[in-house]
């Protein structure tokens, strides 16, 4: 349990490497969990933070796309995928139904099935 306490107490504060963590919000992370309270940012200091500042957005590089009229008018809509899901899942249900029987039909016929029975 002591091992414990003093990994908190001493260990230096690492973070894995994330796309998903903005340098910004680290900074904010290391100065909100330090360990000495002389130095520990105040709640004054964290509403005044970049990163709080900014509504905690992460400015990520993003890629501009174009999409062509035929791709928007070749495109499916919500509507259209859940009846294809619908259609789908009777036609997986059907062929579950058909392969049970046909199991059990098979098996029916089997010679072992009449010995054993």
């Amino acid at each position: 349990m002591f091992d414990i306490y003093a990994e908190i107490v001493n260990a230096e504060l690492k973070f894995p490497k994330s796309d998903n963590v903005s340098p910004q919000l680290e900074d904010l992370l290391h100065k909100l969990l330090d360990k000495d309270p002389n130095t520990r940012m105040t709640l004054d200091q964290v509403f005044e933070h970049p990163w709080i500042k900014s509504g905690g957005l992460v400015r990520q590089k993003s890629k501009l796309i174009e999409v062509t009229d035929d791709e928007i008018s070749n495109a499916l809509t919500f509507a259209q995928i859940s009846h294809l899901k619908m259609k789908l899942h009777k036609i997986h249900t059907r062929i579950t139904k058909k392969t049970h029987e046909n199991v059990v039909r098979v098996k029916s016929k089997s010679p072992t099935a009449k010995t054993e029975g």
